[in-house]
């Protein structure tokens, strides 16, 4: 996908989570979300999904979302950036048709460590290099399409941890040991080094800066507890309700807003709001 950045008129980055944010949590819909996808796309500003999938889910989702810009994928593990959109630098590594820029040891020397220590442990656990495509669509419900984009990864493997809670203890230290750390997903544990989504924010914003691009806010948008770093790193933070009208806690000297409606529906509320907002400021000033 090849989309060189073009200046937008607010001088904004929109980072996001996806599932329970911007998309819905049971159908994965972003119908509701469309009137502020519409406007950021007419005001070139750039929306930057910041997600735990794959970058083989991501392209799906990209074409879906009609975006051209970033994203971080497998938890700020990884930036994939589109050909074309910054200056190319030499040597530069290529997945998929996009620039990567690897924050993470690569997803083969995470399975070389996971099976050493298997084997000079014991310990029980099941991940998604140890199943099928067809394993990992029946333990997940995913349909086999989508199982198989979820297993092309790049730097985290999610598991099924089999064993005690002490051993659970020692696989922990064991990882810690060797720079990685333990997530835990909906179903899964994830195992990743220590870069999250901030980490992957923060490099992004200073390739935009480096390219020259200066004087950009960051708006994080997100729904868990996997988004506070990111929602912290921010100069704006958006709490996106859930369903039943919970919201999590966010505590912080920055400004932060906590939208109305849940999911897509307030993902869109905000966006609007702040782009409003900020075009409102600019033209006064």
């Amino acid at each position: 996908m090849d989309a060189a950045f073009t200046t937008p008129a607010t001088r904004l980055l929109v980072f996001t989570d996806l599932d329970g944010s911007l998309l819905d949590h049971d159908d994965y819909n972003f119908s509701a979300a469309r009137p502020a996808l519409d406007l950021l796309r007419q005001r070139h500003v750039p929306l930057i999904p910041t997600t735990s999938k794959t970058l083989a889910e991501m392209q799906v989702l990209q074409l879906s979302l009609h975006n051209t810009h970033p994203f971080i994928v497998e938890n700020g593990s990884a930036i994939c950036i589109p050909r074309g959109y910054f200056a190319e630098p030499d040597h530069a590594e290529y997945e998929n048709g996009y620039r990567l820029l690897r924050l993470a040891p690569a997803y083969a020397q995470v399975i070389t460590t996971l099976q050493r220590l298997r084997k000079r442990h014991g310990f029980r656990f099941r991940g998604f290099n140890d199943m099928s495509t067809e394993e990992v669509a029946l333990d997940t419900g995913l349909p086999e399409h989508d199982a198989a984009l979820a297993r092309q990864r790049l730097c985290t493997e999610p598991l099924l941890w089999q064993d005690n809670e002490a051993a659970f203890e020692r696989f922990d230290a064991e990882l810690a040991a060797v720079g990685l750390r333990l997530l835990r997903g909906g179903r899964y544990w994830h195992v990743l080094s220590y870069a999250d989504k901030a980490t992957a924010m923060r490099e992004l914003t200073a390739l935009y800066e480096a390219a020259g691009h200066h004087g950009y806010a960051t708006v994080a948008l997100g729904d868990s507890p996997n988004d506070l770093a990111m929602l912290n790193a921010a100069d704006i933070a958006v709490v996106i309700r859930h369903k039943d009208g919970a919201a999590m806690s966010f505590e912080s000297d920055k400004r932060c807003i906590v939208t109305e409606q849940a999911g897509p529906a307030g993902w869109n509320d905000a966006v609007i709001h702040l782009l409003n907002e900020m075009s409102q400021a600019a033209t006064a000033t």
